[in-house]
């Protein structure tokens, strides 16, 4: 057993790690997704587990395995190679950790979200400018978990505010700063306070994509 096998095993163990099938195929460590976890997010704690420095050199990996070594189509979209390597249903991964839900238009000709040509379209992007994330949420994370992670909660658009703690979200400044911990994001500054009101939180459409989002009708 090389030295990276024997790490995704001791981490399996110790974080419970999510299901191995390939990552024990392509000697990957495949951290288990959190509540809210934005996908993106996700993919930059994948990547830094892994070795990869950063976004682009994790894509050109992932998608070299997923192109030539499982042979999916050459844009198989990121995130349904997140759900094939969690080895969970790829609608759920799709409607609880991507921003696609809030992106379509309820008139869709019932395409459900998690089609390739949904994802290809939508599954990249943003709906703010930047990744969001929330100091005091950082500060729980670190002290429950021992590390900080991107909340797809805090990255839909007019949500300003952590519906948590009602406390401002800060935005990051850096291209791909979700490939970051926001906790590193914080502590090396590179991040952006916006002007606006808690009182704007309370916009009954905000609060309707918001409840939207996280299945709450």
């Amino acid at each position: 057993m090389n030295h990276l096998a024997k790490k995704i095993s001791v981490d399996t163990t110790i974080n419970n790690f999510g299901d191995q099938r390939i990552g024990q195929q392509f000697s990957l460590i495949v951290p288990k997704l959190m509540p809210d976890e934005f996908h993106l997010g996700y993919f930059g704690r994948f990547g830094l587990y892994n070795g990869f420095p950063n976004y682009l050199s994790a894509k050109r990996k992932i998608n070299h395995i997923f192109r030539i070594q499982l042979n999916k189509e050459r844009q198989y979209p990121l995130p349904l190679q997140l759900a094939d390597i969690l080895n969970i249903d790829p609608e759920r991964f799709v409607a609880d950790h991507t921003l696609v839900p809030i992106f379509r238009s309820p008139d869709h000709n019932n395409i459900p979200s998690h089609e390739v040509k949904v994802l290809k379209a939508m599954g990249y992007i943003l709906a703010k400018p930047n990744v969001c994330f929330c100091e005091n949420c950082i500060s729980e994370d670190l002290s429950y978990i021992g590390y900080s992670y991107w909340r797809r909660s805090h990255q839909i658009h007019g949500v300003d505010f952590c519906s948590k703690h009602g406390t401002q979200l800060m935005m990051a400044v850096d291209e791909n700063s979700h490939y970051q911990s926001p906790n590193k994001i914080l502590k090396l500054g590179r991040y952006l306070i916006s002007k606006i009101t808690p009182t704007e939180y309370d916009h009954p459409v905000i609060k309707k994509i918001y409840r939207t989002i996280n299945g709450l009708y």
